[in-house]
């Protein structure tokens, strides 16, 4: 009797040794060292820094580098107070099963990469896949029947993930249904969470879906140099994000508040101390041996370039300081018509793959709104804090992810995961109770409801006179010939980004490229850049949302705003689209080309108004901004049928099939013709949009091709295939008089 007793306890104790043996493993796991498929060839080098990069709210930018040698070492420490905690509980953890990703699991992928998808794609089938399980079950479900995660860490699309040597669109996350707006758990894990614990998930999961910001580069000895380089950032002072060096432009007015960090956190950040830290920084800097002397013609070259630079600030503030005296205010008022002279930006100085790397960073990590940023290039890595309120990133001491044992790589991401997991649940609770607290101050991307409403205006004289100046002005904004003439005589361009967490506090300069497409009244050639503007030489662009991207760039929506000759201001919205790569700036020169071709041959209302071909004059980007034409079919077909009468659809469906041959009257072939591409404005006008694959060679019987797809794609959208079988032929006849009239406009 006293043996067969015992059997239960054998077996229990047998399990809980298996458990802490495989936990023992991962706590002591080391990666091996990753080596490059010699077949594969060298990898990309290109460190990831973008436009967006430069326009963050100024009091979310990276202003300082700080190290924090402790970093690994607290998050070792995660892991033991949560074994601890389970211990003092005393909760008995579930047996091993199979399926567990533990020691076999973990040696069973050779350590042979190629690019920097190669070595993520290592690390989530090695020390992620580990993490995951272990993660979940120690710190969000300790009491679960069965190791299973919670957590997923893999990729998620984002526009400029292949645009780079360094992959950063892997990320930790919560199993949440961005479809269904619902927590995707294993059976029997809602109930042991409980009512409260889900509702906190589920506001993580939807606020927060990136706990921690990973950038992974390849494994080569640049993106090791980089990872090293970065002590010598720590030592700065600060840290001098790069930003627009346009001046003299018009001050935002748009105020962001700043973000929460977590109440509680692992690692030590002694607020107290970050403002000795950096006197002693300086007080270091004070002591350097002055650089070796550079020869005297760099030394004359530089000065007069610094003059110059200092005489383009004094005329700038002169004439700022003279406009405010005559207005008898400071500050221009928000919403006031005043005129401002521009000093474009120019190349700045040399910003290393370093500083690059950590801004980029940095900036996605605000994006994401994480505290944690990892940046490995498989066999080193470094692990950073993001610190809002000091706008610091702390960083830890390059870590050799084979060979550092104290902690071993197995135990220090398992505690970075935990860490990440309670910082984003710390984080979402803040955000939500802000939000229901709306007298308080709320953070950056909360939509808080209930707010006060503007007082009503006051019917006032200047008011009046405001409000008949408006209404001019919308009269223009309403003649999009005569924007396109006046833009056509402006070479310069200032974009603003004024949405999300971009609250630009310098605009960046784009000249214009290549003519004018109105060339009776603009330039005829690629213009030069001047040193300075006047107000009616340049007009602004407020980059206002994001609307998608393809394989020309990024799209985006912006309100574009200038001083006309006469006075009032001129208004109208406009799309921008962005190439930032040779091959997309190729496509995106053709594109333009195709336009121009158009433009020569009187095509006219059924393509957008475009008002030019700009390039940013401190490189990297080259934008397209275009009327904005109306909404994308695509984004209306739920409501076609069900909202617009069989005739009103084939209004529709002849319009279209009239602009594509007037189209192909101009030697246009589109070759793209899908829904996103055909758009509809409030009026009942469409228009054609992307040719940026467009052909002027195409064949008769290729025209006539394209014209058939389309007529088939509208028959779909329209809904009138159908119809047409209960309209006594009314459809079918209108689409025999359209075929005449579209092989007439194809013959000629």
């Amino acid at each position: 009797m006293s043996t067969d007793s015992n059997e239960p306890s054998r077996d229990s104790d047998a399990q809980l040794d298996e458990v802490l043996q495989e936990l023992k493993a991962l706590f002591e796991y080391s990666p091996p060292t990753l080596t490059l498929d010699p077949t594969w060839g060298t990898p990309g080098t290109r460190v990831p820094f973008w436009l967006y990069d430069k326009h963050l709210d100024r009091r979310l930018n990276l202003l300082h580098v700080e190290s924090l040698s402790s970093l690994p070492e607290s998050l070792a420490a995660v892991v033991d107070d949560t074994i601890k905690s389970i211990t003092q509980r005393r909760i008995k953890l579930p047996p091993i099963e199979r399926s567990f990703p533990g020691e076999r699991w973990r040696r069973r992928r050779h350590p042979i990469v190629t690019d920097s998808g190669s070595v993520a794609e290592f690390y989530r089938e090695t020390t992620s896949a580990s993490c995951l399980v272990s993660a979940s079950m120690l710190a969000a479900h300790p009491r679960a029947p069965s190791w299973t995660s919670s957590l997923n860490w893999g990729m998620m699309s984002e526009a400029t993930s292949a645009w780079s040597a360094w992959v950063e669109s892997f990320s930790l996350r919560l199993n949440y249904s961005f479809v269904y707006h619902e927590l995707d758990l294993e059976p029997g894990i809602e109930e042991l969470l409980g009512d409260k614990t889900l509702r906190g998930w589920r506001n993580a999961a939807a606020r927060l879906p990136d706990m921690a910001t990973w950038l992974i580069g390849p494994v080569s000895s640049k993106s090791e140099n980089i990872l090293r380089d970065m002590d010598r950032v720590i030592s700065s002072t600060v840290f001098r994000p790069n930003i627009p060096s346009t001046i003299g432009h018009s001050p935002t007015t748009r105020v962001l508040p700043e973000p929460p960090d977590a109440a509680f956190s692992p690692w030590e950040i002694d607020e107290s101390t970050i403002d000795d830290t950096r006197r002693a920084k300086r007080s270091q800097d004070e002591h350097i041996l002055p650089r070796k002397q550079l020869r005297r013609s760099a030394r004359l070259h530089s000065a007069v370039q610094n003059t110059k630079r200092s005489q383009r600030r004094e005329q700038s503030k002169k004439y700022l300081a003279g406009t405010e005296s005559r207005l008898g205010q400071q500050s221009p008022a928000p919403g006031s018509n005043l005129q401002f002279i521009v000093l474009p930006g120019t190349h700045n100085s040399p910003f290393s793959d370093t500083e690059q790397l950590i801004q980029h960073a940095w900036a996605q990590s605000v994006r994401k709104d994480t505290s944690l940023i990892i940046f490995s290039c498989g066999n080193f890595e470094r692990i950073g804090i993001r610190h809002r309120k000091s706008q610091t990133l702390y960083l830890s001491d390059l870590i050799d992810v084979a060979n550092d044992k104290d902690p071993p790589y197995g135990k220090l991401h398992l505690g970075l995961y935990i860490a990440a997991f309670r910082d984003t649940l710390d984080r979402a609770g803040q955000l939500q109770n802000l939000e229901l607290s709306p007298s308080r101050q709320f953070p950056v991307g909360t939509s808080v409801k209930g707010l006060k409403r503007p007082a009503a205006e006051k019917q006032t004289d200047s008011n009046k006179r405001a409000r008949k100046e408006r209404d001019s002005s919308n009269a223009l904004m309403q003649d999009p010939n005569t924007t396109l003439q006046e833009v056509g005589l402006r070479n310069l361009a200032l974009l603003r980004f004024q949405y999300g967490v971009y609250n630009s506090s310098s605009p960046s300069s784009f000249l214009r490229v290549g003519s004018s497409l109105s060339p009776s009244i603009g330039p005829t050639h690629s213009p030069r850049l001047h040193r300075k503007y006047m107000p009616h030489e340049y007009f602004t662009i407020d980059v206002l949302s994001s609307i998608g991207y393809g394989a020309t760039g990024i799209v985006h929506k912006g309100k574009l705003t200038m001083n006309d000759r006469d006075g009032p201001t001129v208004e109208c919205d406009v799309v921008v689209k962005f190439a930032f790569m040779r091959e997309q700036q190729e496509r995106m020169r053709h594109e333009y080309s195709i336009y121009a071709r158009m433009a020569a041959s009187g095509v006219t209302g059924v393509i957008v108004g475009v008002l030019g071909l700009f390039n940013d004059v401190e490189g990297g980007a080259l934008a397209l901004i275009m009327t904005h034409g109306g909404t994308p079919l695509e984004d209306r077909i739920d409501k076609i049928v069900r909202v617009e009468s069989i005739e009103e659809r084939e209004a529709k469906r002849t319009a279209f099939l009239r602009a594509v041959g007037e189209i192909h009257k101009a030697g246009v072939c589109h070759q793209d013709l899908r829904a996103p591409n055909l758009l509809v404005n409030e009026s009942g006008g469409v228009a054609i949009v992307d040719f940026d694959i467009a052909n002027t060679d195409a064949s008769k019987d290729a025209r006539k091709q394209e014209i058939e797809q389309l007529k088939c794609l509208l028959n779909s959208i329209y809904g009138l295939e159908s119809d047409s079988a209960t309209e006594t032929g009314t459809a079918s006849s209108s689409t025999s008089s359209q075929a005449k009239s579209i092989g007439s406009w194809d013959s000629a």
